[in-house]
Formats: C-alpha cells, sequence, structure tokens
C-alpha cells in the first residue's frame, strides 16, 4: 500500500464486512394453499414464513383441495429471506407439481428457488435431453452441484417431487412419486452449500425475473433443513394420495382473557394419515354466520389477539386438514366476549446489566418483566456520558427478548448509560428498569489501519489499530503543520510510505477509506492518497486534476467528484459496499 503525491495527515479507516446465517432443523416452510383467495399464503408450520402472491391465481384443481395457477409470466409467491430459509447445511424440498407448459426457452421450470449465482432451487430441467427433476445446490468451492432425475417428465399429470440433500454423507438425491430417481450428478458434493441472499420464490427462480418460471398448478411445498429418509419421502408422496378426510374436532371452548384477547382449544382429530393442521374461524355476534379464516396452526391451543373489540361477542369454529390436505367438517361453534381494554401496565425489568464488547459495541441484558396477560416487547434507551440526565435518554431498539446488542452510534472510551422498560399487547408501558452505565473499549473492530503521524522523527509510521500494519516512510519529510499535530509532507514525485500486505488489509466485500489531505499545485496526473493493488486488482483513494494545472475540482470520491483548493485542509472519504 503506498501513500504519495499529496502533502497529507492520514488517517485510515477500512471495514470488512460479513454475513452470518443461522441454521434452524426440521421442517421451516411448508404451504397447502388451502385458503382460495386473497394476495397471502400461510406457512403452517407457524415459523412465520409467509407467501405473498404475486400474480398466481387460486385454484380449486389442487392435488389435494386448493393450490395455486401458474401461468408463466411473472407469476410467483414470494417467501423473503427469514433465516429458518437462510441453509447452509443439509435439506429436503418438494412439492405436488402439474405442469402444463415449458418456459418459452424451454429451459429449467423453477418449482421453488432461492437461486442467482448460488442458492438453492428444485425445478424440472431438459438439460439431459429430456424434462427431468433437477435439484441444484453450490458447493462450497461456489460451483454448481447438481444432481437430475431419470425420469422424463409428461405435460398434464401429477407428479409428487423431491430434492435431498445430505451434508454429512456429501449426497444429493432426487425422488419422483416417492421412489428414488437419481440420474446424472454434476460437480462435487461438498460437507456444506453456499447460501445466496434473495428471498425464496416458488414458481420463478428470484435472480432472473422473467425467466426459468413455471407453468401449471403447485400443491403442498415442503422446505425441511434434514435429509429426510427414503421412507419419510414416500410417506409425503403416499399421503398425497389420500382422499379421506379428517374427522370433526370435538369440545371447541372459547375463553375471554384480560383485555381484547379470546382463548380457545379443542380435542384433536383423527384421520386415517396424519393430521397436519387445523384452520379457525371467526365471525363478529352470537348470532352471526359470515364466518372468515383467521390463523392456521398445528396445535390444540389458540389466542386470538387480532382486531377484536372490547365487551364485544365473537363465535369460532375449527375444522382439520391431513397430510394430503383432505379438509374435514367443522367442530362445535363456541362463542366469548372479550372485557373491557387492559389497562395494566408490565412490572419493570429488573437486573440491567451491561458490558463492553468493543470500543464500538456493548451487550445489554436484564431480567424480563410480567405483565398480567402478556409482555410483548421492550423499549430500549440510551445516554452519552456518566452524568447525562433523563431528557438526554434516546430510544435505540424495540427488542422481543431480554438481551440487546448495541453497535450504532458507538464511540471508543466513551461511557453510556442505559435503561429499559416493558410493553404489552395493549400498548401499555411499565416503568423503568434500574440504570446501568459502561465505558466501551479502546478499540474498534472495523478499524484495520490508522495512522496519525506524530511521530515527528525517524523512517517508520505507527499503526494505532491494533493490526501492526506499520509503515516505512520513503523521501516524505516530517511537518508540524498537519491537520491535527504532526503529518508528512509529500513531493508528489518519488515520496510514499509503504505498508506491507496483510490479510487485514485484503478487504472484498467492503470498506471506507478516510484522509484529511492539503493539496499543492500539482501536474495532469492522478495523485494517489491511498493505494493497493495493480491497475486489475486494487482499491484506492486519489485525487484528479482533470485536465487542469491545478486540481481545484480533483478529489475522486467514490466516483463523484468534491471540490479540494491548493493551500487549505480538506477531509475527504470513500466508502464501497458489495
Amino acid at each position: 500500500m503506498r501513500y504519495r503525491a499529496v502533502t497529507s495527515s492520514l488517517l485510515l479507516l477500512l471495514l470488512q464486512v460479513g454475513t452470518a446465517h443461522a441454521q434452524i432443523g426440521g421442517l421451516v416452510a411448508s404451504y397447502s394453499f388451502e385458503e382460495g383467495s386473497g394476495t397471502e399464503t400461510a406457512d403452517s408450520t407457524g415459523n412465520g414464513n409467509v407467501g405473498i402472491l404475486v400474480g398466481p391465481t387460486w385454484t380449486s384443481k389442487g392435488k389435494s383441495g386448493r393450490a395455486l395457477q401458474f401461468d408463466g409470466r411473472h407469476n410467483f409467491v414470494d417467501l423473503s429471506d427469514r433465516s429458518g430459509l437462510e441453509i447452509k447445511g443439509s435439506m429436503s424440498i418438494g412439492a405436488w407439481i402439474y405442469s402444463t407448459g415449458a418456459p418459452p426457452t424451454n429451459d429449467d421450470a423453477v418449482i421453488v428457488s432461492k437461486r442467482d449465482k448460488y442458492g438453492f432451487q428444485l425445478d424440472t430441467t431438459p438439460d439431459t435431453g429430456r424434462r427431468t427433476v433437477g435439484f441444484k445446490l453450490t458447493n462450497t468451492a461456489r460451483r454448481d452441484m447438481v444432481r437430475f432425475g431419470v425420469t422424463e417428465l409428461l405435460m398434464g399429470r401429477w407428479y409428487h417431487v423431491m430434492g435431498v440433500y445430505d451434508a454429512l454423507a456429501k449426497t444429493m438425491d432426487v425422488y419422483l412419486n416417492g421412489e428414488l430417481d437419481n440420474g446424472e450428478l454434476s460437480g462435487t458434493v461438498s460437507d456444506q452449500q453456499v447460501d445466496s441472499l434473495l428471498n425464496v420464490n416458488i414458481g420463478r427462480r428470484p435472480g432472473n425475473p422473467g425467466e426459468f418460471e413455471f407453468k401449471g398448478i403447485i400443491d403442498e411445498v415442503r422446505v425441511y433443513t434434514r435429509p429426510l429418509t427414503a421412507a419419510e419421502v414416500r410417506t409425503l408422496f403416499n399421503a398425497g394420495s389420500d382422499t379421506s378426510p379428517p374427522t370433526a374436532p370435538k369440545g371447541l371452548t372459547a375463553t375471554p382473557v384480560p383485555g381484547t384477547q379470546i382463548t380457545l382449544s379443542w380435542i384433536g382429530a383423527e384421520d386415517d394419515t396424519a393430521i397436519n393442521r387445523y384452520r379457525v374461524e371467526r365471525c363478529p355476534g352470537v348470532s352471526c354466520a359470515d364466518f372468515s379464516h383467521v390463523a392456521t396452526l398445528s396445535g390444540l391451543r389458540f389466542t386470538d389477539k387480532t382486531g377484536l373489540i372490547a365487551t364485544e361477542s365473537y363465535k369460532y369454529r375449527v375444522q382439520a386438514i391431513d397430510e394430503a390436505g383432505n379438509v374435514g367438517p367443522y367442530s362445535n361453534e363456541a362463542s366469548a366476549t372479550t372485557s373491557g381494554r387492559d389497562t395494566a401496565p408490565p412490572t419493570a425489568p429488573r437486573d440491567l446489566t451491561v458490558a463492553a464488547v468493543s470500543g464500538t459495541q456493548t451487550k445489554i441484558s436484564w431480567t424480563p418483566a410480567t405483565d398480567n396477560i402478556e409482555v410483548t416487547g421492550y423499549l430500549l434507551e440510551r445516554c452519552q456520558g456518566v452524568r447525562c440526565r433523563d431528557a438526554d435518554f434516546i430510544k435505540i431498539g424495540t427488542p422481543a427478548g431480554t438481551t440487546y446488542a448495541d453497535s450504532v452510534g458507538l464511540a471508543v472510551n466513551t461511557t453510556y448509560r442505559y435503561v429499559v422498560r416493558a410493553i404489552d399487547a395493549a400498548g401499555n408501558l411499565g416503568p423503568y428498569s434500574n440504570v446501568a452505565g459502561v465505558m466501551t473499549l479502546s478499540t474498534n473492530p472495523s478499524l484495520v489501519a490508522a495512522y496519525a503521524f506524530n511521530e515527528g522523527a525517524g523512517s517508520r509510521v505507527a499503526d494505532s489499530s491494533g493490526h501492526g500494519n506499520h509503515g516505512t516512510i520513503s523521501n516524505a519529510r516530517w511537518t508540524n503543520a498537519g491537520r491535527y499535530g504532526g503529518a508528512l509532507t509529500f513531493n508528489g514525485t518519488d515520496a510514499f510510505v509503504s505498508v506491507p500486505d496483510s490479510p487485514t488489509l485484503r478487504l472484498t466485500t467492503g470498506m471506507t477509506l478516510e484522509a484529511w489531505v492539503n493539496p499543492s499545485p500539482a501536474g495532469l496526473e492522478r495523485q494517489d492518497v491511498i493505494y493497493k493493488g495493480n491497475f486489475e486488482e486494487r482499491y484506492l483513494l486519489s485525487g484528479s486534476s482533470s485536465g487542469q494545472r491545478v486540481p481545484a475540482g480533483g478529489l475522486s470520491i467514490g466516483g463523484k467528484r468534491a471540490v479540494a483548493s491548493t493551500g487549505s485542509w480538506c477531509g475527504s472519504m470513500s466508502t464501497q459496499w458489495r
């Protein structure tokens, strides 16, 4: 790395950014498309991966009950990019499909995908010469690992398709109608897969909108974060062939709880295979008949908290849906009247503590508050300084749990104080906790190189970031006329500071370069403040005269021009994110 051709007092900030992804085991998303109307479809696992419909239409001609019809032209369901769908290890993904046509280019027809260059995808594909099942992932070398099916898929028929990836065994398998259907394997199967940052889509590939779109009906989509066994895949297929509905749930009761909430409970239904979920419906009034769907869940108890009015009566009924999507008869109806509005606030959280993690991050924790109904979250506030007043506290977060990592706007070697209070479902705010304070550490984890040039003598400049990226001076001269004390003067020809290469300076995803400079009149060439790399692979912060003898319009900052007059100090910064 070199610093040259500009009179400069320099502070360099280099920021390396990474993203961590969580993995959750088991069934993380399940869609049976039984709503029949609206623009959303529920995830029956309870993980909240709600699907947003963009174009597809509801149909009653699903494999089991209702389903979604895709026309192959910008129709898809967006499942977002929640943590349970950011999968790096084993997974299984399957669906019932009924194809009515191929994409115009006779390319892949996507069933479920999270793919651009990387990510998972289940599709039908002609890549082996005839249209088969395709299961595509990305290995740790960031290359495709693909398992193709062997059986040709025909239009106008129902198929149950499933892709299974076992990270531990390093295997990929595809199943068709409950039976192993492995054909060609392309690529090396690794013990992890590379995730993409895109949302999961049903019916199209999110990295290529308008291409690889499915035409036909999709039903019973499921995503697991474990490899299903052959027996489990066969069970799913057999369940899809089941046409016998479950019995009606029994003993439905409705009980009001303080505030505008009603709790339901019932005895489970029975089925010849297995119950997959229950559908809860509600209507306002004791004698009403216009029921509407309010929830889908797998358990036998539900608390209705949404859209209820104080001192009003509501009637409920429940029906069961089995693994094949068969819908059973309704339970008995049960009614309840909500009580008045909840006005009781939660208690104060206790034992608030805070610890310094680094110079720019703290961790706060506390003992949970209690409420007569339910604490739904917390309001966390912060102020700066040992003697800050109540009016100085500002809200910094609304965590649902009892821990919080604060990493926004913190400075090194600075004292911060925190308080927290609870909020309940009715919006009642409880009293504040105790106040807890901490001083941040002297280290900034994002700062990988920093030079103040205050040594005043010698041929070495010290890196104050703590990473040991010290520099050696060549032909630059010390001066006391810096922006803040000492600085270095560069002659514009052969003066520079050289910093050896190190892992902390090999930035690939994001960075910020910063310096104070006092430019002197220069020639027509670009004047580099900071430079690392060669012509093809590099990062730099520079000034350019743009054809003028004096670079009065000359600093190139992040691709935009900023005016920098000669003979005066100016701050320059460039930030890049990928």
